[in-house]
Formats: C-alpha cells, sequence, structure tokens
C-alpha cells in the first residue's frame, strides 16, 4: 500500500533460493528499508555478529527445514538475542501438521504460513503480527496464528 511506514530491517530464512524469492516478491518495497536473505542458521548468525546489540529487525520469516539446526532453534535463538524485544517471527514452511505448529508455537513463534502461499495471505500474516507486537502485554495474543 503506498504511503506506509516503513517498517525497518526484515530477516528472511530459508535454504530454497526459489523460497526466499517468493517471499521477498510478496514483500512491499515500499514498507521496509532492507531484506536479508540468508540459507542456513551459520549465515544468520554471520550477520547478527556484524550488527550492534541495539539492532534489531522489524520481524523475522523463517523456514522449519534448515541445513545443521532447524527453523525450530533458530526461532529459540532469535528470542534469546533479542529477549525483551517483541520481535514478531512467522514460520513459513511446507511443514504444518498440527506437531509442527505446536513446536513453532513453543520454540516462540507468532505466526505459521504454509507453504505454498499467496502474497496476500503473506501480507496478512505480517500485518497481524506487527500490530499485535505494538499491543500492550496484557492485550498481546500468545498463541500462533495459522495463515493457510
Amino acid at each position: 500500500m503506498a504511503g506506509q511506514q516503513e517498517i525497518g530491517s526484515i530477516l528472511v530464512i530459508d535454504d530454497d533460493a526459489d523460497g526466499r524469492s517468493a517471499i521477498k516478491a510478496a514483500l512491499n518495497p515500499e514498507r521496509q528499508t532492507r531484506i536479508f536473505e540468508c540459507d542456513s542458521s551459520g549465515a544468520l548468525h554471520r550477520y547478527l555478529d556484524q550488527q550492534t546489540w541495539t539492532w534489531f529487525p522489524a520481524f523475522a520469516l523463517v523456514d522449519l527445514v534448515l541445513p545443521a539446526i532447524s527453523g525450530y532453534d533458530v526461532v529459540r535463538r532469535l528470542r534469546d538475542r533479542f529477549i525483551g524485544r517483541r520481535i514478531p517471527i512467522i514460520i513459513v514452511s511446507k511443514m504444518s501438521t498440527g506437531e509442527d505448529i505446536l513446536e513453532a508455537q513453543v520454540a516462540g513463534a507468532d505466526a505459521f504460513v504454509r507453504k505454498p502461499f499467496t502474497n496476500d495471505i503473506l501480507t496478512l500474516a505480517i500485518d497481524d503480527c506487527l500490530e499485535n507486537a505494538k499491543k500492550n502485554s496484557s492485550d498481546k495474543r500468545y498463541s500462533i496464528a495459522y495463515y493457510l
């Protein structure tokens, strides 16, 4: 939507180049200043190590199937890294059983978008998570939102 405020940097963690491209295509370029995409947890950690401790992303989009460690572990590590900050984390994955969604919630994800997705669905999930992150802690939804 034209005229929307910038929302800051976005982390896209997916080992599949086509998956990263689909996510980037769904993002509105007017709303963010930078998209950092990586294909592994190692690349993510190298990037985070280069940032100051005061830097944090607007939100993160994480696939569950990654080399070396799972997307669940990436979510846990992001939560540990940005403790005290409410960074929306959205799982974007083909793995979408009830167990996958529950484990994503336990790890600390805010939403779960099943691949393949439409641009509208991913945008809705992002908007909902960003809106929820703005709320006072007593008003926040703590269950995971699932987008088909």
